[in-house]
């Protein structure tokens, strides 16, 4: 039996709104030059928590749009780039068209805001003029940076993950698979399923879920990124993530 998710949207909705409440009051906290780092993952986390629950109800565009929201907001957390004001302006009018994007959603309307398309350009603007401020003058190679130490498990980079899933997690709306997709993101996933739990045909009940998974992900991505995949079902889910850390720079 297929899962109707309609009927958590209109949770999906009223979070999102008060997220960009959340949001827009943390950006009039920023100032050009200077980044806080406790107001960036806060807008961060709200950016997440949208794309999240966009995969989950299959609202692609606004997943993607998202998308190029949090990866400039992530080289903020990076501390990678100076914030201008620029940034700032483009994030206040992202909570705007949010604030439409939700609204058609609501409406039951498909269309997407008009403003969307052109702040989506401007983000890919920023996000390109970023790339090229790590170029050389020749245009040649890319400045020397140093590297940061490299993860090491069973083969470099790799994260051990087991993932139990709460018993309920596909009655409130969560996917494993959207979970699986945004670690592929991150870099080489191998899905190891564990059907240990299932039980005979006759005692299944389509909206509870059996399997539990071991995952090995070949990435250099952070340990709170990964639980940030997690972050929907973390709660009533046991999540374990393992890795070895060595410098392979000295």
């Amino acid at each position: 039996m297929d899962i109707d998710l309609k009927q958590f949207q209109q949770v999906f909705i009223e979070e999102c709104l008060e997220g960009l409440e959340v949001m827009e009051a943390e950006l009039l906290k920023l100032h050009p030059g200077s980044v806080d780092s406790e107001v960036i993952n806060t807008i961060f986390r709200v950016a997440h928590s949208i794309k999240g629950g966009a995969g989950t109800f299959g609202f692609h565009q606004l997943t993607a749009f998202t998308h190029v929201a949090e990866t400039l907001l992530d080289d903020f957390r990076a501390e990678r780039l100076p914030l201008i004001d620029g940034h700032i302006n483009l994030f206040l009018q992202t909570v705007d068209c949010l604030r439409a994007w939700v609204q058609l959603l609501a409406d039951d309307s498909e269309s997407i805001p008009d403003a969307a398309e052109s702040l989506k350009q401007q983000y890919n603007q920023f996000l390109q003029r970023d790339v090229n401020q790590d170029v050389l003058s020749t245009g040649d190679e890319p400045l020397a940076k140093s590297k940061p130490p490299a993860m090491k498990g069973l083969d470099d980079g790799d994260w051990l993950i087991h993932f139990v899933p709460g018993q309920d997690i596909l009655k409130q709306g969560n996917e494993p698979r959207l979970i699986f997709v945004e670690l592929q993101d991150m870099g080489e996933l191998k899905v190891m399923p564990k059907l240990d739990n299932v039980p005979l045909w006759n005692n299944l009940s389509p909206e509870d879920i059996y399997v539990t998974w071991d995952l090995e992900l070949i990435s250099q991505v952070s340990e709170v990124q990964i639980k940030e995949a997690f972050e929907w079902v973390e709660d009533e889910s046991t999540i374990t993530i393992t890795a070895q850390v060595c410098d392979l720079n000295q």
